[in-house]
């Protein structure tokens, strides 16, 4: 499967990430035994095609040809019995910080924890991920100019910057490179 041939689906929030955010998560995930990747199927293509195991859960049956995919609806978030030694998560913009949590928290066990966020929301981010810290990344993604979801008021919460924190934020950032 080659990424590049796909469009990103704005139905389903999604934006894929550039090369150089791509490549600092394939330096992440290759690091630990067995990721899972939710909301983030580029980055199990990129892992797959290197012959790493992975599991990939999404809403995008497109990613469905991964040996590691398995439909994965934030909405109504199932454990797949299986242990992970991370879980890394890049949520759609507009879905509630709390169920989002609650996503991953049914997944990680004792697995360390990668979000990306947004600055906008941080607060409330913060207040329900109460252990994750910054990492010191900022993601960026294919589409430079990631339009807005709907009902995103730029005025009061200005540009979309989308940062990664982590449960183990020292790993993480030593691993970025």
């Amino acid at each position: 499967m080659n990424m590049l041939d796909l469009a990103e689906k704005r139905e389903y929030e999604q934006f894929f990430f550039s090369e150089e955010s791509l490549a600092g998560l394939v330096r992440v995930a290759s690091d630990f035994r067995y990721p899972c990747l939710l909301c983030a199927p580029t980055l199990g293509v990129a892992l797959e095609s290197m012959g790493r195991r992975c599991r990939t859960l999404d809403i995008d049956v497109r990613f469905s040809g991964l040996g590691g995919f398995k439909f994965f609806d934030l909405n109504h978030p199932i454990s797949f019995g299986e242990e992970y030694d991370l879980v890394l998560c890049d949520p759609p913009f507009g879905f509630d910080v709390q169920q989002v949590f609650e996503a991953v928290d049914i997944l990680r066990g004792g697995a360390t924890v990668v979000v990306s966020w947004y600055q906008s929301r941080l607060a409330q981010f913060l207040r329900v991920f109460s252990d994750v810290k910054p990492v010191g990344v900022t993601l960026t993604y294919r589409d430079k100019d990631i339009p807005f979801y709907d009902g995103y008021d730029v005025s009061k919460y200005g540009r979309v910057v989308v940062e990664l924190y982590s449960s183990d934020p020292g790993r993480v950032s030593g691993l970025w490179g």
